[in-house]
């Protein structure tokens, strides 16, 4: 029951939230081919204390890749496969990546010093070359 008030919660928060200029994800390699590993990096944030990545351009459970906090994931989504994995500071590490995971990437954070966190969200598309 508490991990469903505590994911209410959140959903409320971030649905105040628009999208950031503050923080950007950087795929690594830019254009990935089909079977090689691909690194969403996030830039601009620091001292992560909880992090969401979603497939598509919004916060929806039913997408979430992973819920990620103090730097383990604590709850796998349907949008997650095998292939996923946590990289560092939140990055997102898709390996063997097929061209179905070509498409809009979400990422969520609570960030910062005590004294001043800030949710900051970020979109990218990430393109798939054969």
């Amino acid at each position: 029951m508490a991990v469903l008030l505590r994911a209410l919660t959140l959903a409320a928060l971030v649905s105040c939230l628009q999208l950031s200029d503050a923080i950007q994800i950087v795929p690594t390699p830019s254009t990935p081919r089909v079977g090689q590993t691909v690194t969403l990096s996030v830039q601009g944030i620091r001292d992560p204390t909880i992090c969401f990545w979603f497939r598509g351009n919004r916060f929806d459970k039913g997408r979430m890749i992973f819920q990620i906090e103090a730097g383990r994931v604590v709850s796998r989504g349907g949008g997650s496969t095998d292939r996923h994995s946590l990289g560092r500071d939140c990055a997102l590490v898709i390996q063997g990546v097929q061209s179905p995971d070509a498409g809009e990437y979400y990422f969520i954070a609570l960030h910062g010093r005590r004294s001043g966190q800030r949710w900051e969200d970020a979109l990218t598309q990430l393109q798939v070359s054969n």
